[in-house]
C-alpha cells in the first residue's frame, strides 16, 4: 500500500487490511487528490484495483468529466463490453478526453475501470454552465458553516484583482459541489469519487449536499507536512512523491516527476477549483481552428510590405539586341524562357471505383459515425490491442475527439 493511512477521529494508523476494509464497507467513498500530484495518482488506482478485488466496484464517479459527457461514456462501454479491446491512447479518443487533465496521470485509473467493468460517471459542469455562473454571479447558501469565507480566503489569496468576480467563482463552486453529490448518488454503489482535495472536504464540499441518512467516508490524500482537521475528512492518507518507485510497473500511464508537495495549510491553499478566472472563449468550430491567425511579428512584416512601394515590373524583351537599360546588372542578355507545355496525362480514367470492403474487426452499426453535434464528433481509426498491424475502425457515433468542454479545476 503506498504511504499510511491515519483515522483522524481515533487517531491511530490503519494498516493496509484495516484501511481496504473499511472503504469497501462503504458505498459512497470520496477520495480527495491534488491533482498535479503523481503520487495521489499511484494512490488513487492501487486503491480501485484493491476495491475491486475485494467485491465489484459499482461506479467511478471522476471530476474530469462533465456529466453532459454521459451518453458518450455509456456508449464507449456497452461497445468495449462486447469484447473489443482497444490500446489507452485510442481509448483517449474514443472518451474525447479534455487533454487539460494529463492522460498520463488518469489513464491508468479510466483504463482500469472499463477493463474491469466498472462504470464511468462524469460529475463535472459543462463550459457554458460555468460561464452563466461566472456572468450571472447568483447568490448560493452554503451547507456547512465558514465555507464561504473559507473558500473566498482561499480564491483571493491567490488572486488579488478576483474582488470583483468572487461572487460568480462561488457559485460556480457551489455547482459543481452540489453536480457532484447528485452524480454520486445516482451511481451504482459501491461509488467511489475522485475530486480535487477541496471539493471532498465535509467543511467545504460535497459531503454536505450528500443526504444525511446516506453515510460517506471521506478520504483526503496529503504529505507528510500537511494537516487535515478531523471535521474536514475521516481518513488522511499520507503519501510522498517518492512512495510509488515500487509501483512502477502499475504506472502503464503515469508519468512519473517528482513534484514538491502541492498544498499549503488550508488559510495559505490556493488549489481551489475556481481556477477558472474568466469566462473561456466559446468553443470554436473544427474548421475554423485548421488555421492558426499571424503573429504579431507576421503582423507587422506584412503592414511594412504595404508602406513600401512595389518594385518595377519586368516587361518582356524585344527579339534582337536589347537596349543597355534592358540588360541584367552585369550587362548580359537574360536568356528566353520558353512557354510552358501544356500539361498531359495519357492515364486512362477509372470506369468505375468500388468500395472496398469494410474491416472485419469494425464496430457495430451503432457506431458509425453520423452527423456530428456539439458532442459528436468522428473519431480517428484506430486499432485492436495486440495486432500487428493497424486495421481500419469505424468509430461509434458520437464517439470521437471533439472540442473538449471540461472546466480546468485545481481543488
Amino acid at each position: 500500500m503506498p504511504g499510511k493511512v491515519i483515522d483522524l477521529a481515533r487517531g491511530g494508523e490503519l494498516d493496509q487490511a484495516a484501511f481496504v476494509q473499511r472503504v469497501a464497507a462503504t458505498e459512497r467513498v470520496l477520495l480527495g487528490e491534488r491533482h498535479d500530484s503523481d503520487a495521489d495518482h499511484v494512490a488513487e488506482r492501487w486503491l480501485l484495483q484493491a476495491l475491486q478485488q475485494r467485491r465489484p466496484q459499482g461506479a467511478l464517479v471522476l471530476e474530469m468529466i462533465a456529466s453532459e459527457r454521459q451518453p458518450r461514456l455509456q456508449r464507449v462501454q456497452r461497445w468495449l463490453d462486447k469484447g473489443h479491446q482497444v490500446e489507452p491512447q485510442r481509448l483517449a479518443e474514443l472518451l474525447d478526453w479534455d487533454p487539460r487533465w494529463p492522460w498520463t496521470r488518469y489513464g491508468g485509473l479510466v483504463q482500469f475501470a472499463v477493463d474491469s467493468g466498472i462504470q464511468l460517471h462524469g460529475s463535472n459542469l459543462s463550459r457554458a454552465d460555468v460561464n452563466t455562473l461566472l456572468v450571472s454571479s447568483p447568490e448560493v447558501v452554503f451547507p456547512a458553516d465558514g465555507a464561504r469565507q473559507r473558500l473566498s480566503a482561499v480564491v483571493l489569496a491567490q488572486h488579488a484583482d478576483a474582488a470583483p468576480m468572487l461572487g460568480g467563482m462561488l457559485a460556480v463552486q457551489h455547482a459543481r459541489d452540489t453536480r457532484m453529490a447528485q452524480v454520486l448518488m445516482q451511481s451504482p454503489a459501491p461509488a467511489l469519487l475522485v475530486a480535487g482535495r477541496w471539493h471532498v472536504l465535509r467543511g467545504t464540499g460535497v459531503p454536505g449536499y450528500l443526504p444525511a441518512a446516506e453515510p460517506a467516508l471521506v478520504i483526503a490524500l496529503a504529505s507528510a507536512d500537511e494537516d487535515v482537521a478531523g471535521d474536514d475528512a475521516d481518513l488522511l492518507w499520507v503519501v510522498g512523491d517518492d512512495i510509488g518507485l515500487h509501483l512502477l510497473p502499475l504506472l502503464l500511464f503515469v508519468h512519473w516527476v517528482p513534484t514538491p508537495p502541492l498544498l499549503p495549510p488550508p488559510e495559505q491553499d490556493v488549489r481551489i477549483s475556481l481556477r477558472l478566472l474568466a469566462p473561456a472563449a466559446p468553443p470554436q468550430p473544427v474548421e475554423e481552428l485548421q488555421s492558426e491567425r499571424p503573429s504579431q511579428a507576421q503582423q507587422s512584416r506584412a503592414a511594412e510590405a504595404r508602406k513600401s512601394p512595389p518594385p518595377p515590373r519586368a516587361t518582356a524583351a524585344p527579339e534582337g539586341n536589347l537596349a543597355a537599360s534592358e540588360k541584367n546588372g552585369d550587362g548580359h542578355q537574360p536568356l528566353p524562357v520558353a512557354p510552358p507545355a501544356a500539361a498531359t496525362d495519357a492515364r486512362p480514367a477509372p470506369a468505375s471505383i468500388t468500395a472496398a470492403p469494410p474491416a472485419p474487426d469494425a464496430p457495430p452499426a451503432d457506431f458509425q459515425a453520423g452527423a456530428a453535434s456539439d458532442h459528436e464528433v468522428a473519431a480517428p481509426a484506430g486499432h485492436r490491442m495486440g495486432q500487428g498491424q493497424h486495421q481500419p475502425r469505424r468509430p461509434p457515433a458520437g464517439i470521437a475527439p471533439g472540442a473538449a468542454q471540461r472546466t480546468a479545476d485545481a481543488g
